[in-house]
């Protein structure tokens, strides 16, 4: 079943591609006629194969499990703005911390002051 779906990817990719089927083929290191023996199911997906569509720019996460996005540029951009989604967060919750202590700080002063009225002396 997975390797059904990993060859339907692949035949979505070469769909998507702006180049003809033989010329993908040629981007990956391999003759149209093996391209079309992976598509039919005459032959395996080699090593090869996945190294030569990583270089062409597929996401070999999306080839393997089908999730995430198609091309690894757009992969990769998913995760640089979620690192800096994560980052915007650490800083956030940096700040809470800091304005939880310097309130912890104040209350702390303000028990320790002596109420000033009329009855103080």
């Amino acid at each position: 079943m997975k390797d059904i779906e990993i060859k339907r990817r692949i035949k979505t990719v070469i769909e998507s591609h702006p180049k003809r089927t033989k010329d993908v083929a040629s981007a990956i290191g391999i003759t149209s006629a093996y391209l079309s023996s992976i598509l039919t199911g005459k032959q395996g997906v080699s090593a090869l194969v996945y190294k030569g569509l990583h270089d062409l720019g597929v996401n070999i996460n999306w080839l393997i499990s089908g999730e995430g996005p198609m091309w690894r540029e757009e992969y990769e951009n998913q995760l640089i703005q979620l690192s800096q989604e994560l980052e915007i967060q650490k800083d956030w919750l940096h700040d809470k911390d800091e304005l939880i202590r310097f309130y912890r700080q104040e209350n702390e002063s303000l028990k320790n002051e002596r109420p000033r009225g009329i009855l103080s002396k």
